[in-house]
């Protein structure tokens, strides 16, 4: 995802979730990762497209994590779309003797996928 859409989507998620998934603090110089091949091997299509959008800092990124933990160590960040997506995925699990268990029909995990589900889950929460 372009980190300019990711940037609009951790914003919209924010205003819905608030610190639902954690504390979420603006991250002031966001540069995403580049993805390498094996060394000697081209890149394919989607490493050079992606590279290309990696180039790009996007200031302002509703981020979560990066705190100090209790040995004073810094603990991993992750984008605010990126923890949503993360935590979300696990609704539609159905846990059985053999370990998760994903359905079938499992809908494809995307920006319009994630807002549905913060959605749904503060409108559960308000219920209750």
């Amino acid at each position: 995802m372009k980190p300019r859409i990711e940037k609009k989507v951790s914003k919209n998620l924010s205003a819905i979730l608030g610190d639902e998934l954690g504390h979420v603090w603006i991250d002031d110089e966001y540069e995403p990762h580049f993805h390498h091949g094996w060394p000697g091997e081209p890149l394919s299509a989607k490493q050079v497209r992606e590279n290309r959008q990696g180039r790009v800092r996007v200031n302002h990124m509703p981020s979560v994590g990066g705190e100090l933990d209790y040995w004073g160590e810094g603990q991993d960040w992750r984008t605010l779309y990126q923890q949503a997506c993360g935590t979300f995925m696990w609704d539609d699990t159905i846990f059985g003797e053999d370990g998760p268990y994903f359905p079938k029909n499992t809908p494809r995990i995307n920006a319009r996928w994630c807002l549905r589900k913060a959605r749904e889950y503060m409108d559960c929460k308000e219920r209750q």
